[in-house]
């Protein structure tokens, strides 16, 4: 036995030197302790050796010593070729195996150690090339070809700028007080000039000669221009003209001062402005020297920003880089070194392998127990044979020198531009006064240029401080504020215990440079999130990585198994599984997470379905088929009886049995079935039934015969669909005549019987038919007929005879031409009688009463008929004409007559009538009357008839209109003597009224009631007062003629006394005017803006004058007020108001307008840059621009720009308007390098142009690598390589040496793959020619039973398997439904090589029952061994009322078919059994009902009804009206009404008053079983007529559809004259009422058509009224005729007027007619030289009222005025000279 241990341990132990363990935490060699400590899940540490864990190496070799040691305990050695073979072998794998993997190990471990110090290294060279030229402090000198100018240079050019700025604002400042002194020089010769000009001036004008001026001006102003100038008022000795001659020289003498003066002031400021010039150019020159200044410090901070930024980047990457490799040392020292490292470990494994060897020696020697003992006894001693040599060298010292600064605190570094010690070092100030800045000034002057300063730092270690920190641990932006550096804290490593899903990485546990990273271990997921500790000491936070975790496969797939799920995660992975049955149960963790895990190995536990189970007679129901859920039912199919098993089968995937059913049998229906068919009898036997058939006689609508089966054996099968052999009744035209009672139509028992109907006559014979449905013959009855009547009573009419037979009776009739009427046709009342015509009367015309034609007619009537009409006629006396007589054009219209009218008197001329108002009544001589009014009112008017047609009556009998007197004829300028106004007989005197002149003249009237003229004498009148006059008063003129003057005063101002207007004396003079003081204006409330000079301020001699004010501009306008007290107005002036600056000028002003109006000049303002106090200075024009002073101009910003973005910048100016920078790409980079100014103050520049060249990743990279890209540009190259598992190289990626060439990796060694275990490769078929990456190749295909597309997939990790994926198992679907009635199935996989579903049978088993797996992907598993299920048929009581038809009831192949039976409705459904065995469903069918027939044909019966089911149907019938046999017949559908037989029906009886409710009604037969009515609308109605049969015996029909024609009423204006009284507008019915509203006999006629109006006839309309006399003025009228319906009234314009008179008639009775067209005739107005003499006023230029006053100018002569002759011509003057 312990020979055979050892002898197995033997060839596992050597396999475990290139394997390993399932469930080894495998990692990748990297440079930290966990790389070779591992924690277990049994929480001890164990170290790694050549992929095996040593104590597990360790256990394995105790275990060959202890059972080479078990074999001493043996008497005798074991001996034999066996024995010394597996010695021999257990001796080289000592020598051999063992101490060569121990010696690779020790040697691979090695590697690992000398990596650990090449990493300093490393850092070393990071940091020297860090701190290399240029980011060194250096003095000056040369670095390759370069010249490099160091920071010490930039200082001392900076600082000598600012003292070249200094000296120019020295001399700036000195140019200011220079000037200071030179504007008071200006200044005081300026006022010294003009106090002495004004001293001057005001000694010798003392105002006297101002005054004695104004004395001279009124006195002219009160003189003519014309009058005399001696009478002008001396100045004593000296006269007006000398005194202002004196005046004048003395001004010309002071003007002459004042240009000296302003000479001598002039030229000091010109001279001041002139040197003015040259301070602003020494301030400009300052400024200029300060942007210099500014633009070489940017560069010093800029240059010292870049160096210190790089600076510390590369110091910060050496700390890091230090750290981590301290960190790495020492974890390999811990791992490595001594007793508890490596080294200890492999001399453990040395040693005991010493041991082993020792033994092996011991048990081939002769005293083997005392040797093996002392071997045990005497353990070799560690010798230190693996020890390593790095486990002796000290840790590298960590480098530092002065050039990194203090990168850990950036704010102290003095070579950083934006820190304290910065500005100390290089802000000292000029070598020759190196004080600081801002540098001292002596005084300080707010006109002095400001101090020397240096400006706010832009580089982007002061503006960027804050991003800089985020990125390499600097601080905010300092702006010279002292930083504070805080003591060093670190996190603590957070405890950590057993496979937590984490691989750590601890970089640094600094809080303030913490860097610790995380990922998520194999068989984990989520992502690592490290958060540090907030405090010092405390443990940092590791979180976000979960187990991966498997999900448990379908219920389907886990039908064949037992599964015990332990843990789903998969690290830890455990699930246990068993086969329900046959087979061997596998499982296999998923490969990702969600996935469910893979379980295979158990076959399906079920049995097949057997063959031509539905032909055999079988109907089977397989609801599983598996043996653990058996469930397979069976039933006798269609054809067959019997009572159907079913037996599971023995084996599985074996066929189930099916017995027990046998064919039926059919028996022949009996001959009473047989006597409506024909039939053929082929085969009896179910399921081949055959039977052929057909009717004798017809089969039923829509269907034709058919044999059904029988359902069970022995039982007759049935026939359906041909009708009973029977007779037809005739067609309903074959029984007019006859009333027939048919108690059987059946051929076999016929029973009918017939009498001659109502109307007919003779003997009624049935003959019965021939052939089936066939009709009977009906034979005997005739009708009995009416004859036509005789020629008189026909007379009228016009006859269409279609039937004189009684029954059928039809005579239609219409009245002949020359007669009308509504004809109508009665039917005799006896056999051989005539029938009866009444209805049309010949056509007449309407005889015409006397009113009708108002007597002008005498007539004389004969014959009114049409067709021989007579009447002749002649004019009555005072008419005249020739009579016409016309014959009607329609019956019952009246005829007419026409051709006399009455003779007529003219309307007398308007001349002959102006004196008499008359009103006509009648102008006809028959009627003539005129009523006569006096309009004068003396006298007694008459008209007197004419003696001839068409003349004028003649009025007389009335005196003349008097003249009427003027309006108001004494109060118009004249006095007036009446002696008689009679136009006939005038004679009236007159004279001018006081306050008038002229002469005055009288003319009579042209026509009674108008005025006589008065003219001549015209109002004396006033002039208007002078403007100045009247200035200060407010004077309403009413009237200025002296009769009538009326003139209101008030004041305008202050009063004097009471204002009053004194008429004038005369004719021509002005009037007077007192009482009111002269008008003042005021001064305006406001001035602003103007000078005003007030001399005087009354408004008649205003005198104000203005100029425009400072800051003011425009012309000054002083306008006089307009009402006293109102103030003057001021205009003219407008405020400067000054435009804005460009937007150059503004860039760098924040600016707030409040005013830009010069007087009120307000904008707040202030610097953008911050530097200086920005203040806006007012223009001094009008539009232009004020501006701008006192801000230094903003900055553009540097961008943030390092060596590393590829660019060398230096920065002269950063000034917006000097901007200055410029740029080259650095080394490393190419382009041209483009530097663009910002687009305003306070943004960055930008700088482009330069670009790097760029590695592309090779396209192919072998497995054992892996990289990660950080930058692929060649001056920031970064990219980190690794080798896939324990890889003992050194990986690196080398940069590529063109721009877009792939750079290459190189380092590590070719992995090799294992082949994957034993379930991973199920289904594989794998060729395994080469497992190492470099050479890779394995083939793979699917095996049998499984399919797809294999694919193979090298391993990520040396000693890990490969991977294989594509192929599946093939899988079977299960079979149809229908297939598998008869089983019962358990599925537990359906995967072919795991295949396993368990059936049994439902039905009885034919053989093993059993489920066979298909062959192909997706084909169905086969089913055998039960037989086929069959459903059952269902009881007598749920098949009545069915016809079954079962062709199948075998389950699989079922098919029985159903109908509703006879007397039950519905669609029959079958539905198939759910289990074998039990009955199919019948559904679909109901019994059928009939409803009761109407009352119309109920009525004739009396019934009882027991039943109304048609399968049940009993109705009982006796005939109500006749002794005879009635039958009641089942309906032939659901819902219909039963049909009643045998009994006469009743009459319609016919409705009341037919004709008069507009229908004629042609009555054919009004039997309830053969009504025949028919109807039409009567004349004067319309409609479509529609008869209705009675709903019963001696009820009436109904007749609808006819309504009256209806006449509409004539417009109103055709009612004018009528008085109606409506009745009724139908026109049967119609009556309308009409009285004449003036004279007439009115009438209405009805209309012709529906809707059309009626006509009314025989009124008079009315007569219109003449207009009013004023009206008529302008017109001559002609009054032939004013009556309405023949209104003749003519006119024409009078004499003096003008146009086309036109007449409208009245539109009513008593109204007047209108005139319109005519308008008066005008004169013109002479020339001016033919008025010069007269004076003229015109009343009336119209030549019908023509009225002018007219008087001579000179008082010479008589004035007289002749109108013109015609329209448009000049009126004519007369009687005056000519004046001189």
């Amino acid at each position: 036995m312990k020979l055979q241990a050892l002898l197995f341990l033997v060839p596992v132990f050597a396999f475990k030197g290139g394997r390993y363990h399932v469930g080894d935490f495998n990692l990748g060699l990297r440079n930290s302790a966990d790389e070779m400590v591992v924690t277990r899940s049994d929480d001890r540490q164990h170290h790694k050796i050549g992929g095996q864990f040593h104590d597990d190496r360790m256990k394995e070799l105790q275990q060959v010593k202890e059972a080479l040691l078990g074999m001493l305990a043996e008497k005798s050695p074991p001996g034999g070729k066996n024995y010394n073979f597996y010695m021999s072998t257990v001796v080289h794998m000592v020598n051999v195996t063992m101490r060569a993997s121990l010696q690779e190990q020790f040697l691979a471990d090695q590697a690992l150690a000398e990596e650990a110090f090449k990493q300093f290294e490393t850092c070393r060279n990071t940091f020297v090339t860090g701190l290399a030229w240029p980011n060194a402090i250096l003095e000056g000198g040369d670095y390759g070809d370069q010249t490099y100018s160091g920071l010490a240079v930039a200082k001392k050019t900076h600082n000598d700028c600012r003292e070249i700025q200094n000296q120019k604002k020295q001399l700036y400042d000195a140019c200011v007080d220079d000037e200071r002194i030179r504007w008071e020089t200006v200044r005081a010769a300026c006022d010294h000039s003009f106090v002495k000009f004004y001293n001057s001036v005001s000694s010798h004008s003392t105002g006297a000669w101002a005054k004695q001026c104004d004395t001279q001006l009124e006195v002219f102003s009160n003189t003519l221009p014309d009058a005399d100038p001696s009478g002008l008022v001396d100045l004593g000795d000296t006269d007006t003209e000398g005194y202002l001659m004196a005046q004048f020289n003395y001004w010309d003498k002071k003007l002459e001062d004042f240009l000296k003066a302003e000479a001598i002031c002039k030229n000091a400021t010109a001279k001041a402005e002139a040197e003015k010039k040259d301070c602003s150019g020494k301030l400009e020159a300052y400024n200029k020297a300060n942007k210099d200044c500014d633009m070489r410090q940017d560069g010093l901070d800029a240059l010292a920003c870049q160096q210190a930024l790089s600076r510390h980047t590369r110091c910060s990457d050496y700390d890091w880089c230090y750290g981590t490799a301290e960190n790495d040392w020492r974890t390999m020292k811990q791992s490595m070194c001594g007793p508890s490292g490596k080294e200890g470990a492999l001399d453990d494994e040395l040693a005991l392998v010493d041991q082993i060897e020792c033994v092996i020696s011991a048990l081939s020697s002769q005293d083997a127990s005392r040797k093996a003992a002392q071997c045990l006894n005497n353990a070799p001693k560690r010798d230190g044979s693996y020890a390593f040599p790095e486990c002796k060298k000290e840790m590298p010292s960590k480098e530092e020198k002065q050039n990194c600064g203090n990168h850990l605190n950036p704010l102290d570094d003095p070579d950083m531009a934006g820190t304290v010690s910065y500005v100390d070092k290089y802000y000292t100030g000029p070598e020759a006064n190196p004080v600081g800045y801002p540098l001292p000034e002596m005084g300080k002057d707010p006109d002095h240029a400001p101090p020397v300063n240096v400006k706010v730092c832009v580089a982007p270690c002061c503006t960027h401080s804050e991003a800089a920190n985020k990125t390499r641990g600097l601080p905010p932006a300092v702006n010279h504020t002292k930083y504070i550096p805080k003591p060093e804290a670190e996190c603590a490593t957070p405890s950590r215990r057993g496979e937590d899903g984490y691989i750590v990485y601890e970089g640094s546990l600094s809080i303030d440079n913490f860097n610790v990273h995380a990922s998520c271990a194999d068989s984990y997921k989520g992502h690592a999130i490290i958060t540090p500790c907030t405090k010092k000491g405390e443990p940092y936070k590791i979180a976000g990585c979960v187990p991966e975790v498997c999900t448990a496969p379908s219920p389907t797939e886990q039908q064949d198994y037992k599964i015990t799920e332990h843990t789903l995660e998969l690290p830890f992975f455990s699930v246990t599984v068993q086969c329900k049955g046959l087979g061997e149960a596998k499982v296999m963790p998923c490969k990702k997470d969600g996935e469910p895990y893979v379980i295979s190995g158990c076959l399906p536990y079920t049995c097949k379905s057997p063959k031509n189970s539905v032909e055999e007679g079988y109907q089977v129901m397989e609801t599983s088929k598996r043996l653990d859920s058996w469930d397979v039912k069976a039933s006798c199919a269609k054809g067959y009886e019997g009572t159907a098993e079913v037996v599971e089968c023995q084996t599985p995937l074996t066929p189930y049995k099916l017995s027990g059913c046998k064919p039926m049998k059919c028996t022949m229906p009996s001959a009473e079935e047989l006597r409506d068919y024909e039939i053929t009898v082929v085969d009896l036997q179910m399921p081949s039934f055959a039977v052929a058939v057909k009717c004798k006689g017809v089969a039923e609508e829509g269907t034709e015969a058919m044999v059904e089966p029988c359902f069970q054996g022995d039982q007759p099968f049935t026939l359906k669909n041909c009708k009973p052999m029977a007779c037809t009744s005739p067609r309903a035209s074959m029984e007019d005549g006859y009333t027939v009672f048919e108690s059987s139509k059946q051929m076999h028992d016929f029973d009918v019987k017939a009498s001659c109907a109502q109307g007919y006559k003779g003997a009624a014979k049935v003959q019965i038919c021939t052939e089936p449905e066939g009709p009977y013959e009906l034979s005997g009855c005739g009708p009995k007929r009416c004859v036509e009547p005789g020629p008189r009573a026909s007379r009228d009419y016009e006859l269409k005879v279609i039937s004189r037979e009684i029954p059928s009776f039809n005579v239609q009739a219409q009245c002949r031409v020359g007669a009308s009427g509504t004809p109508k046709v009665s039917v005799c009342s006896k056999d051989g009688g005539p029938f009866t015509l009444e209805g049309c009367k010949p056509d007449a015309c309407r005889a015409i009463v006397s009113t009708d034609f108002n007597s002008g007619y005498t007539v004389y009537e004969r014959s009114l008929l049409l067709e021989n009409f007579n009447v002749s006629a002649t004019c009555a006396p005072s008419y005249k004409g020739t009579p016409i007589v016309s014959m009607c054009k329609e019956k019952d219209l009246p005829y007419t007559i026409h051709g006399c009218e009455p003779t007529k008197c003219t309307l007398p001329d308007a001349d002959a009538a102006y004196d008499y108002d008359y009103t006509v009544r009648s102008i006809e001589k028959p009627s003539f009357k005129v009523e006569v009014v006096c309009k004068s009112g003396k006298g007694q008017g008459l008209a007197v008839e004419c003696h001839k047609d068409e003349t004028p009556f003649t009025l007389t009998g009335c005196e003349p209109i008097p003249c009427t007197s003027p309006v108001e004829k004494t109060g118009h300028g004249y006095k007036v003597h009446e002696t008689s106004l009679n136009p006939k007989k005038f004679d009236v005197t007159a004279e001018c009224a006081f306050g008038y002149h002229g002469k005055p003249k009288v003319t009579g009237c042209r026509k009674g009631a108008f005025p006589y003229n008065l003219t001549g004498c015209i109002p004396k009148i006033c002039s208007e007062p002078t403007a100045d006059v009247k200035h200060a008063y407010q004077v309403t003129q009413r009237s200025l003629s002296i009769p009538s003057f009326n003139v209101s005063v008030g004041c305008i101002g202050k009063r004097t006394g009471p204002p009053k207007a004194m008429v004038c004396e005369d004719h021509g003079e002005p009037y007077k005017l007192e009482g009111c003081a002269p008008l003042l204006c005021e001064s305006p409330s406001s001035m602003v803006g103007y000078d005003v000079v007030e001399n005087l301020k009354e408004i008649l001699g205003f005198d104000v004058t203005a100029e425009c004010s400072f800051g003011y501009t425009g012309v000054a306008k002083v306008q006089a007020c307009k009402a006293d007290g109102e103030p003057y107005v001021l205009s003219g002036c407008t405020p400067i108001v000054c435009s804005e600056p460009p937007e150059e000028e503004k860039r760098d002003y924040e600016i707030t307008l409040h005013s830009l109006e010069r007087p009120s000049f307000s904008i707040s303002t202030r610097c953008r840059s911050g530097v200086g106090t920005g203040r806006a200075v007012p223009c001094k024009h009008h539009g232009d621009a004020y501006h701008l002073v006192g801000c230094k101009p903003a900055s553009c910003t540097s961008p943030r720009l390092t060596l590393g973005d590829g660019y060398v910048v230096y920065e002269t100016s950063l000034t917006y308007p000097n901007f200055q920078v410029n740029a080259s790409c650095a080394d490393g980079y190419t382009g041209k390098a483009v530097v663009r100014r910002c687009r305003r103050g306070g943004e960055p520049y930008e700088v482009s142009g330069c670009s790097a060249p760029k590695c592309t990743e090779p396209k192919s990279v072998p497995h054992r690598y892996t990289y990660k890209v950080y930058s692929l540009e060649k001056p920031s190259f970064s990219v980190a390589v690794r080798c896939r598992g324990h890889n003992s190289s050194i990986p690196k990626a080398v940069p590529c040496e063109k721009d877009g060439e792939p750079f290459n990796l190189t380092g590590c060694l070719p992995l090799e793959c294992t082949s994957p275990m034993a379930d991973v490769t199920t289904g594989y078929v794998v060729h395994e020619k080469s497992l190492f990456s470099n050479s890779f190749d394995v083939q793979a295909s699917c095996a049998e039973g499984y399919t797809g597309h294999p694919k193979v997939e090298i391993c990520n990790e040396p000693d890990k398997p490969y991977g294989l994926s594509g192929c599946r198992p093939k899988v079977c679907v299960p079979p149809k439904e229908i297939e598998a009635y008869s089983y019962s199935l358990t599925e537990r996989s359906l995967e072919i090589p795991s295949f396993s579903v368990s059936a049994s049978c439902k039905t009885q088993a034919t053989g093993p029952v059993r489920a066979v797996p298909c062959t192909e992907d997706g084909d169905s598993y086969t089913l055998e061994g039960c037989l086929p299920g069959f459903c059952t048929s269902p009881a007598k009581k749920d098949s009545e009322g069915f016809v079954v038809y079962e062709a199948y009831t075998q389950m699989d192949r079922f098919s029985v078919s159903a109908r509703c039976g006879q007397d039950y409705d519905g669609t029959a459904t079958v539905t198939i059994c759910s289990e074998p065995g039990e009955p199919y469903k019948l559904g679909g069918c109901h019994v059928g009902k009939c409803i009761q027939p109407s009352n119309k044909y109920q009525e004739a019966y009396e019934l009882t009804v027991y039943s109304l089911e048609r399968p049940s149907f009993s109705v009982s019938a006796q005939c109500r009206y006749a002794n005879a046999k009635g039958r009641a017949l089942p309906c032939s559908a659901d819902g219909q009404p039963f049909e009643l037989h045998g009994c006469p029906l009743g009459e319609c009886l016919s409705p009341v008053k037919t004709l008069e409710d507009g229908y004629v009604v042609y009555e054919a037969s009004k039997r309830l079983d053969t009504f025949n009515v028919s109807a039409s609308c009567a004349a004067g109605y319309r409609g479509v007529a529609a008869v209705e049969e009675c709903h019963g015996n001696a009820q009436p029909y109904t007749l609808s559809g006819c309504k009256p024609e209806k006449c509409s009423e004539p417009s109103d204006a055709e009612q004018e004259a009528y008085d109606l009284t409506i009745y009724s507008l139908e026109k049967p019915s119609f009556s309308v009422a009409a009285k004449c509203k003036f004279g007439g006999q009115g009438k209405a006629v009805p209309c012709k058509s529906d809707g059309a109006t009626y006509t009314l006839e025989g009124c008079s309309l009315g007569v219109c009224a003449s207009p009013r006399a004023e009206a008529e003025d302008g017109y001559v009228v002609y009054e032939a005729s004013k009556a309405l319906d023949s209104f003749n009234v003519s006119a024409k314009c009078a004499e003096g007027y003008k146009g086309m008179a036109e007449v409208q008639k009245c539109a009513k009775s008593g109204e007047a007619y209108s005139i319109s067209g005519c308008t008066p005739e005008s004169c013109s107005e002479p020339s001016v030289a033919e008025k010069a003499a007269y004076d003229i006023t015109v009343h009336s230029l119209e030549r019908p009222s023509f009225s002018i006053s007219v008087a001579c100018k000179t008082g010479d002569g008589s004035g007289t005025v002749v109108p013109c002759p015609a329209d448009g011509m000049p009126y004519e003057l007369k009687g005056c000279g000519v004046t001189s």
